[in-house]
Order: structure tokens, then sequence, then C-alpha cells
């Protein structure tokens, strides 16, 4: 197996949502690192959201790609970090997308379990509706919405409410209860080809990992460019296709 470059989604897939990395997939990224294997992570959060969580505890060279593809870094093993792009709303559209999820709030009395910053996240390149809230019990936001129903309605809703303007974003559903949305055209599938330009690896030397590639899951569009993908049912079945991959690798 040819693999150059093993792409990663986050939360639930390299680590517990909003947690930090463990000692297990700690070690399993760090030997896949060195053996020449290039390592990018992909998640709707913000880069320093992803970078608190991992970075400071892999010490390799690594990518991080941010609020769904639309921005990224390179993290060095010293923990040097370079801007690669950043994909950021205007003021104006920043604020129609802000009043349409209010609206959400108010008509469908959409209350989070935690605060309400916490619930409706401006992340400068995207703008994220967690609708339980972003900290919520992970059991409970498991129950939310699993089948995705309630938030396809809700997506519905903000398409009305923004109109014809709707055609100036992504709004697609991520992880188990949010909403994110990002300039039009920018999703998973736009940030790995963004990153492949710039480190100048093609997609078939690329493998995917994620919780949540179906049809309408966060990471489906990843596998829209990267053709071979596992859907991983834990952190411990991540661990152990990182470890195979390496095998896999030391044996060819």
């Amino acid at each position: 197996m040819n693999v150059k470059v093993m792409i990663a989604d986050v939360d639930d897939t390299i680590c517990e949502s909003t947690k930090v990395i463990k000692k297990d997939m700690i070690k399993a990224i760090v030997r896949l690192a060195e053996s020449g294997t290039k390592i990018v992570f992909i998640s709707g959060s913000t880069v320093d959201q992803i970078y608190w969580q991992i970075s400071p505890f892999i010490r390799v060279d690594h990518y991080l790609v941010g609020t769904s593809g639309s921005a990224a870094e390179f993290v060095s093993k010293e923990g040097v970090r370079t801007k690669l792009f950043k994909k950021e709303f205007s003021k104006d559209q920043r604020n129609k997308v802000l009043e349409a999820f209010e609206d959400l709030i108010v008509c469908h009395l959409v209350y989070p379990m935690t605060t309400k910053e916490d619930q409706l996240q401006d992340r400068g390149t995207q703008i994220t509706f967690s609708c339980l809230g972003r900290n919520a019990p992970k059991e409970a936001k498991k129950l939310f919405d699993p089948d995705k129903i309630i938030r396809s309605r809700w997506v519905r809703f903000i398409k009305d409410r923004l109109g014809d303007k709707h055609l100036e974003y992504s709004i697609n559903m991520g992880g188990t209860t949010s909403i994110d949305v990002t300039l039009a055209g920018i999703d998973k599938a736009s940030g790995i080809r963004d990153v492949l330009a710039i480190i100048k690896e093609s997609p078939e030397n690329c493998i995917f990992l994620g919780d949540n590639i179906d049809p309408g899951g966060n990471d489906y569009p990843a596998t829209i460019v990267i053709k071979r993908f596992h859907k991983v049912k834990s952190l411990e079945d991540s661990v152990e296709i990182l470890n195979q991959i390496l095998k896999d690798k030391t044996n060819d």
C-alpha cells in the first residue's frame, strides 16, 4: 500500500470530541510520521482548537486544516506554526448568517444545555451552530439527531432565511449536533485539495480516516477526493488502522 499522506478527521476519529489526544494514538501517529508519511488533520473545529488537541503532544511535522477546509497551517516538529490559507466571510455575510441562526433559535425554541456562546460560534472562517452546545454531554449529543432529520429541516430554514443569498455559502451538517456554514465551495474536499496542492501530493497516494463518511456526513466530502478511506468505529479502531498502514508500508 503506497500511502504517502494520512489524512484524518479529528473528533471521534483521532481524539474524543473536544478532548486532547491519547497516548496510544500519539504513538501510532508519531511512528507513521517518522516512517516518512505526511500527516494531515482536518476538522470543523478551528485550527487553534485542533492545535490544542493534538500538536503539543506529537512533535512531528504535520498539517492542520480547520473550519471544514477554510483555513490551514503547517506545524513543524518544533511546534512552529505557518499559516497556509484562510478564507473568511465579509462582515455583511457573517452578519446575515448569524441573524438567520438567531431566527432559528427563536422560531424553534432551540435552547442549549450549556451557554448561548457555546451554541452559536463565530469561528472566523466558519459559523457553527451546535444545537445543544459544543460542550454538552457526549451521550446527549449522540441521541439528539442520529438520523439528521431535525438538522435537515433546520438547514432548509436557514436557506429560506438567507433567500437567494444562500448560494454564497456552503451549509452542511457537522458532527452529531452541528450545522456548519462556510463560503460557497468550501468543505473538507476543497480543503484537502488545497493542502495537497501545497504539499505537491496526489490523492491516489493518500488515505482518509473518518467516523462520519456516509452521504450527508461531515466527512463525506473527503471521500470524493480520497478514494482509499476507512469509516472508523472508535478511537481504538483508528489506532489499529494506523498501525496496519505502518506495517504494510514496512513490508512493501
